[in-house]
C-alpha cells in the first residue's frame, strides 16, 4: 500500500470550468495570498475569507458586461 503521495486526484469538469471562468479572480487572489504570506498570515484562512467576495464580485462584473448582449424579450 502506498502512502498519501500515491493518491491521484483528478479535478472534474465542473471545477475546471469554475477555475477557467473565474481566472481573473484567482489571479487577484494569488496576489493577495503573496502579500499576506510575506507578513506571516496563514494562507488557508486568507484564501477562505477573500475568495468568496472575489468570486462574487467577478461574476457580478461579468454579468454586467454580458447583460447588453442578452436578447431582450418583446414587451
Amino acid at each position: 500500500m502506498g502512502g498519501p503521495e500515491s493518491i491521484i486526484v483528478n479535478p472534474g469538469i465542473l471545477s475546471q470550468g469554475l477555475v477557467l471562468a473565474a481566472l481573473p479572480a484567482f489571479m487577484v487572489e494569488h496576489l493577495i495570498l503573496y502579500e499576506f504570506k510575506r507578513t506571516g498570515v496563514n494562507e488557508v484562512y486568507t484564501f477562505m475569507i477573500s475568495m468568496p467576495p472575489l468570486l462574487a464580485g467577478w461574476f457580478y462584473v461579468l454579468g454586467r458586461l454580458l447583460d447588453p448582449f442578452r436578447k431582450k424579450a418583446p414587451e
